[in-house]
């Protein structure tokens, strides 16, 4: 079955080239969100929907029935308003993100990808980590588009652990590639500069900055190819180890689940490859093994009575280990 993809932002520089990138492949129905004026793309694989993401009830529109959503709409400009008129990328790009993710956990959405940026990093000789962001240290041109890039950022993460949703962040360097603005005041940087260089009719350019810094510049099919690779990386590698008959256990998931909430993993394992017994196997005698225990995982005479149960058969149906009602821990009943 084709998986829908929704595309917001798809006529702009980073979702021009996505719309292009996936239309090539079948195995995705994609369809592109626009405010004002559509891509001149003739493609025909491609619905296209007239959309405004500052309207919450827009938002649940369009989200209804979708696989993965691509973040990439945003109110832009380009580095010149950056300093003149910082405030530009902040309030729009706040509520539209807000309304995005909330329809996208209402409508159940599987996968959510946005697109970030490095805005919020200080200047440094060497690769920043993704945790080494000091919020005291943004640029102070860049305050207010940083902060909200990390607000949206830690929005994800909160619907992250209040559902099934797969969320990826990236935070790329400075894109360029075409559909890029090649205009001087709304360009990006590196759009601008080219713009400069071809156009500018003194001698002299003027480019931002004092020349004494250097950048990192990402071409956009590279972000692309990362984008598709997130998409396929979870499932493909476990498949492969599912095939390999690697031995598969079972975690609480507290970095991705709240406690408690673990079971809901159950109906992926089964969905990317293993049987319901598997599944069931790897949260009991796998892990039982992988500890040195030889003394809990089975029900058996002279084992640990830790046992629980549920309504139904979870090897027909493995979503019924999440909801169990009843608990028996070393033979005492906790519930029933």
């Amino acid at each position: 079955m084709k998986k829908n993809i929704l595309i917001c932002g798809a006529s702009g520089f980073i979702g021009k080239n996505l719309v292009l990138y996936f239309a090539g492949k079948k195995k995705y129905n994609l369809i592109g969100t626009y405010h004002k004026k559509k891509s001149t793309n003739n493609l025909k694989n491609i619905k296209w929907i007239k959309t405004d993401l500052r309207n919450f009830d827009q938002c649940i529109k369009v989200t209804k029935n979708i696989d993965i959503v691509m973040q990439c709409a945003a109110t832009t400009s380009g580095s010149r308003d950056i300093i003149r008129a910082p405030y530009l990328h902040v309030t729009d790009n706040a509520v539209m993100n807000s309304y995005l993710l909330r329809a996208s956990y209402i409508n159940k959405v599987k996968h959510f990808i946005f697109t970030s940026c490095t805005v919020m990093y200080k200047n440094s000789n060497k690769p920043l980590a993704e945790k080494e962001v000091d919020e005291k240290k943004i640029f102070k041109n860049y305050y207010g588009v940083g902060h909200t890039k990390l607000y949206i950022e830690k929005m994800c993460k909160f619907f992250s652990k209040i559902s099934d949703i797969k969320f990826t962040v990236v935070r790329h360097s400075n894109i360029y590639g075409p559909f890029d603005k090649f205009d001087k005041k709304k360009g990006h940087f590196i759009g601008s500069s080219i713009y400069r260089v071809f156009n500018e009719k003194t001698k002299k350019i003027n480019i931002f900055g004092l020349g004494n810094e250097m950048r990192d510049y990402l071409y956009v099919n590279d972000l692309l190819s990362f984008i598709d690779l997130a998409i396929k990386k979870q499932r493909e590698n476990f498949q492969k180890a599912v095939k390999a008959n690697a031995k598969i256990v079972f975690g609480t998931d507290a970095g991705i689940y709240p406690h408690g909430k673990n079971a809901r993993q159950f109906k992926y394992m089964v969905q990317w490859g293993m049987t319901p017994l598997q599944a069931i196997q790897a949260a009991t005698i796998n892990t039982a093994s992988l500890f040195g225990v030889s003394n809990i995982g089975k029900i058996k005479e002279s084992f640990e009575a830790d046992i629980i149960g549920v309504k139904g058969n979870p090897l027909e149906d493995i979503t019924s280990l999440e909801a169990v009602e009843f608990v028996m821990n070393n033979g005492i009943v906790i519930k029933q």
